[in-house]
């Protein structure tokens, strides 16, 4: 299971806005835009907590006037088949297809955290309507009658009476829960609330978030709750519940709790309770101790603790040792857990794995240029596994790899979501971040064949291209010789021209007159509407791209010709 978007509500400086996701998936923008408010919403989606009042959005700062409610909605895709069986997914699991018309299931989960009052967990589900077997129940007893077993009803409603009526809310709420029960009518859609009767039962089955914060929350990395320790207890798990020991473990456990029984008098823990209610009552004589023992659960009873510490020239506690080595440490655990678990995938007779989502605060600080390269590859190597995807934000172009793997069949589907202000005309007039998703996959697999082979030479050669994402207009240029004039020709500008251009502007290299035409086509795919400047030329081989290189442009405002050439203009 994987996440596809995140629609955020509320939350911050966003009023409403979504954020697209692949395998590896970029948030990118300007300083103070909200790209880190993305990586909080979801580390909040994605656990037991909620936002605090700060978070709610203001709409009008003047009288303190904020948003009722933040409301985030995520839609998850590649659900394995058997999801129809598990507890509150019955019924939610939708279907659809994708372009190539294979079959697909999906599903959308939402939270709506109100300013005053408890969360609402819901799922978008089809309706559901009685098996023909028991069609015409009104009350309990008529569904057991029916067929239904006593046993399965108590995993729903413990205290069930036969006389209850199917026609209140708290009943069919719970019989929601039991896939035997239920057909499911796929025309119609609705939200279900309280999914799975706990919000527990949801959170187990999808995926789990890890926020790998910046310099600024370092704490957050090192301490007991933080990445490190979390990503090492993760680890500790899913190689304990592989261990033939741990299994060994529970039926140990089972004996060393009936040894520890308190409540029975042979047992050496039995007789010392009650010596103390007896001591207890020389005092109060109408009180006595109630304890209670649980061992039976190995999850809870063998919990590892972990001392981390980390060397380069000397061996030092993690919070001492530089921030780029500690979060490339998290990485590299990341790294293994991947490894493991497609070793061991199919070894367990439940063979879900949850998906791990990584979110990565700006990868690139602290680390040295090498470093960043590396890290940069290890990025994309970790989002084509089966088991994790990558969210990172970033102000590096550096960071992001256009051209990765694109001639390889498990290439990594990237999707860029560029953050930027815009003003509400409402009656209350304020500023909120807005998504402005790239797939950069997508519009690279739309090119036709010959025009995929020129924007992947171009990808490749120049790392930089990633660029055109940063800045507010992209000047495509034929080669080399135009690329040097207009760079110099900048700067000869006044200073205060020239900062608006540098601040503006980015000068992409196509390598000829047929790759401009790709690579229009690429950007304007990603809706990007570049400048182009090329030589007009005299040879018939080389003129005859300047039509298609308008007709792909369709702007004769945003195209300058040489006449003939550069260097004709030049003298």
């Amino acid at each position: 299971m994987k996440l596809k978007s995140f629609r955020i509500e509320g939350f911050r400086k966003v009023l409403d806005t979504t954020i697209e996701f692949g395998d590896a998936s970029f948030i990118i923008g300007e300083n103070n835009v909200g790209k880190s408010s993305v990586l909080k919403a979801l580390e909040i989606f994605f656990s037991n907590s909620n936002p605090v009042v700060d978070d709610f959005l203001f709409l009008d700062e003047i009288n303190n006037l904020r948003v009722e409610q933040i409301v985030f909605t995520a839609t998850f895709f590649d659900i394995p088949d058997e999801a129809e069986s598990w507890r509150g997914f019955k019924g939610r699991i939708i279907k659809g297809f994708d372009a190539s018309g294979n079959s697909f299931n999906s599903m959308i989960y939402r939270k709506t955290y109100p300013l005053n009052g408890a969360t609402l967990y819901e799922m978008k589900e089809y309706n559901q309507v009685f098996k023909p077997e028991y069609e015409g129940a009104s009350t309990i007893k008529h569904l057991l009658e029916k067929g239904l077993s006593e046993e399965s009803l108590r995993t729903v409603m413990p205290e069930f009476s036969e006389g209850q009526r199917l026609t209140t809310q708290s009943v069919i709420n719970g019989l929601r829960e039991l896939p035997e029960l239920w057909v499911v009518d796929t025309e119609t859609e609705t939200w279900f609330k309280n999914p799975g009767g706990i919000q527990g039962n949801i959170l187990k089955r999808i995926p789990k978030f890890l926020l790998i914060p910046a310099e600024d929350r370092k704490d957050e990395i090192s301490h007991r709750g933080g990445a490190l320790q979390k990503t090492m207890k993760d680890l500790f798990e899913e190689v304990r519940d592989r261990s033939e020991n741990y299994k060994k473990a529970q039926e140990f456990l089972d004996l060393l709790a009936t040894e520890l029984n308190p409540s029975d008098s042979k047992q050496e823990f039995g007789k010392m309770m009650l010596e103390v209610i007896s001591t207890l009552r020389n005092v109060f004589p109408e009180s006595s101790l109630h304890v209670d023992t649980t061992l039976s659960n190995p999850d809870s009873s063998i919990i590892p603790t972990f001392n981390v510490e980390m060397s380069s020239n000397v061996r030092t506690p993690t919070d001492k040792q530089g921030m780029g080595t500690i979060r490339s440490a998290v990485f590299a655990l990341l790294r293994y857990r991947e490894s493991f678990l497609e070793r061991t995938k199919g070894e367990e007779d439940d063979s879900f794995s949850r998906t791990l989502i990584i979110g990565f605060e700006e990868p690139e600080i602290y680390l040295h240029p090498n470093a960043a390269g590396n890290m940069r590859d290890e990025i994309y190597h970790l989002a084509t596994s089966s088991t994790s995807q990558i969210v990172a934000t970033t102000h590096s172009p550096y960071m992001i790899d256009l051209g990765k793997d694109l001639d390889q069949p498990n290439f990594p589907r990237q999707i860029l979501n560029l953050m930027k202000l815009v003003t509400q005309n409402t009656s209350i007039k304020f500023k909120t971040s807005i998504s402005i998703p790239f797939n950069v996959t997508k519009a690279f697999q739309d090119l036709a064949g010959e025009e995929k082979d020129y924007v992947k030479f171009i990808l490749k050669m120049d790392d930089y291209v990633s660029r055109v994402f940063f800045a507010k207009n992209i000047i495509v240029v034929e080669g080399d010789t135009e690329e040097i004039v207009l760079k110099e020709t900048i700067k000869r500008m006044p200073e205060s021209a020239r900062k608006h251009v540098l601040s503006n502007f980015q000068i992409i290299k196509a390598r000829g007159k047929a790759a401009i035409i790709a690579l229009i086509k690429y950007l304007k795919a990603l809706s990007i509407d570049p400048f182009v400047i090329h030589d007009h030329d005299k040879i018939a081989g080389a003129t005859k791209f300047n039509e298609p290189i308008l007709n792909a442009l369709n702007s004769p405002n945003q195209r300058y010709m040489f006449l003939y050439c550069i260097e004709d203009t030049l003298g």
